[in-house]
C-alpha cells in the first residue's frame, strides 16, 4: 500500500480534468496540497498532492514516502518534501506523523488545514487506508 509525493496534470476542464500525474490504474485516492485548494491546476503556487496507490507506482514523477503508515520518513522522502511543498524543515518521523503535521498545522499562505468536527472535537484525515481522527491544536501566532 504506498504513499507518493506527487503533482496534478491536466487543465481542470471536463475534456482534461485534473489527474494524478503518473499514476496507473483505478484505485488511488489523494489528499490535495494545492494552495488554492484546487481552483486551478497549478495550485497557486503549490501543486502538490499526497497519493495512496493500491498498486506500486513506477512513474518516475512519483516520489515514494512510505509503504505503510508506520514506516519512517527517509531523508530522501523529507528532501522532497521540503523542496516541493516549500517547507524548512520535515520533523515528522512516520508518515503518519506527516500527515498529522500537514493536515493540522499546514506551513502560511498553503493549504487548508483538516478542521475538527463540532459535535466530536476531532479532526479526521483519511487516505486509503489511513484513518486518522486526531485532537487539533491551534497554533499561536
Amino acid at each position: 500500500m504506498p504513499f507518493y509525493l506527487g503533482q496534478w496534470t491536466g487543465a481542470g476542464t471536463r475534456r482534461d480534468p485534473c489527474v494524478p500525474q503518473g499514476v496507473k490504474g483505478t484505485d488511488w485516492s489523494v489528499i490535495d496540497l494545492r494552495a488554492d485548494g484546487g481552483a486551478t491546476p497549478a495550485g497557486g503556487g503549490v501543486n502538490a498532492l499526497l497519493l495512496h496507490a493500491d498498486t506500486p507506482q513506477t512513474d518516475p514523477s512519483l516520489v515514494l514516502l512510505a509503504d505503510a503508515e508506520t514506516d519512517v520518513l527517509t531523508v530522501a522522502g523529507k528532501l522532497a518534501l521540503t523542496t516541493k511543498l516549500g517547507l524548512a524543515s520535515v520533523t515528522a518521523l512516520t508518515f503518519r506523523d506527516l500527515l498529522v503535521d500537514l493536515m493540522t498545522n499546514p506551513p502560511a499562505e498553503k493549504w487548508k488545514p483538516v478542521l475538527s468536527k463540532p459535535n466530536t472535537g476531532l479532526a479526521e484525515i483519511n487516505l486509503g487506508p489511513v484513518k486518522i481522527a486526531t485532537v487539533v491544536v491551534a497554533s499561536v501566532s
